[in-house]
């Protein structure tokens, strides 16, 4: 499917937007207005309420659901539509409407049963000005888990302790580097869920990673906080990181597509790590190393952070762009990306290519 197809199908499903993605270019520098941002959110979650009452208005027999659900307090029926498995059901396209109905009338009924886990409002991050949801024992099925990739374990005390001290120091220490990267990690992550993998055979060392999931927007996973590897400035970095790639699915699911509905097939290896990754992530990941190098240059020069470490990680985040990667890209595969993500990725590659530092 050609990326005019892909998006003219979500155009019949979306709000009208006035969200530009050629914007980025320069709210990733990290000097816009906050209230920039704050629009973006407030258009994704309009998105969501609209897709909600689109897919209840279609089914007469629940009509008694959606008047309960019209009667929650705001906060609770914020949580409900931000909820990651409500996410995934809500910005699925409009074939699947009946099933997705259905599945929205059962997770509802789970919820005035108290019988279904969401962001609880009592287990915020501790950071007085987030709303950022923390998820230390949940149930929740990873998409990674369904297909035995990551099959994660809780974190239990008293190593918990230790994690969530380091997580807070990492928020600090992007909140001190930059307000609007601060702004950017609490508008677009909703829950950040802690996990380890499992023990390992002895002599393999953990490694700390990080994960979003297309479809899920708002879910992000920090996995073994406690390895060695996992520093403050890691962290703050997989925080940045990781609002990005919750940023760009928030704009899929309002806007339209950023590639065609067959770009997965499409294999590219990493400018950045060397690793083999489908083109959609290819195309995300240019956005999120601008990001990173404009986050890292500026606690350096503001002196906020500095180190080796800090030097590795603006260092990384620039390589993949001295490789010229978006415009090396074979002319065949172009016709799979969306023009307007075509239009960033050449200013962005642009402006990377001319920085000294």
């Amino acid at each position: 499917m050609a990326v005019d197809e892909a998006s003219s199908m979500m155009a019949s499903d979306c709000n009208s937007t006035t969200l530009k993605l050629t914007s980025l270019e320069r709210i990733l520098r990290w000097n816009c207005d906050a209230a920039e941002m704050r629009d973006w959110r407030n258009q994704y979650e309009k998105f969501l309420l609209t897709r909600f009452n689109t897919l209840f208005a279609q089914r007469a027999e629940d009509k008694c659901l959606l008047d309960a659900f019209n009667l929650m307090p705001e906060p609770l029926a914020k949580d409900f539509l931000c909820a990651p498995g409500v996410v995934s059901i809500l910005c699925r396209r409009s074939e699947y409407a009946e099933w997705q109905g259905k599945a929205l009338a059962q997770l509802l009924l789970k919820v005035f049963a108290n019988d279904l886990w969401l962001p609880p409002r009592n287990s915020r991050l501790t950071f007085a000005d987030t709303n950022i949801a923390l998820d230390i024992d949940s149930d929740f099925t990873f998409p990674d888990d369904k297909f035995g990739i990551a099959g994660t374990v809780h974190v239990e005390e008293p190593a918990l302790a230790l994690v969530l001290d380091k997580i807070d120091q990492a928020f600090n220490l992007v909140r001190a580097v930059s307000p609007r990267a601060t702004e950017t990690v609490k508008t677009f992550i909703d829950v950040l869920a802690i996990r380890n993998e499992p023990p390992k055979l002895a002599g393999t060392a953990l490694h700390f990673y990080s994960s979003t999931f297309s479809g899920y927007a708002g879910l992000v996973r920090f996995t073994n906080v406690g390895a060695e590897n996992a520093s403050v400035e890691i962290l703050a970095d997989a925080f940045v990181h990781e609002s990005i790639h919750g940023l760009l699915y928030a704009y899929e699911a309002v806007a339209s597509p950023l590639q065609s509905a067959d770009a997965s097939d499409i294999v590219m290896r990493s400018p950045w790590s060397g690793a083999l990754i489908s083109l959609p992530s290819y195309l995300q990941a240019c956005v999120v190393w601008y990001g990173l190098f404009h986050f890292w240059k500026l606690a350096i020069s503001t002196g906020v952070a500095v180190g080796r470490n800090v030097v590795q990680l603006s260092t990384r985040a620039r390589g993949g762009f001295l490789k010229r990667p978006f415009s090396s890209i074979p002319s065949s595969i172009h016709g799979h990306i969306a023009p307007e993500m075509s239009q960033l990725l050449d200013g962005l590659e642009h402006h990377m290519l001319m920085q000294e530092f």
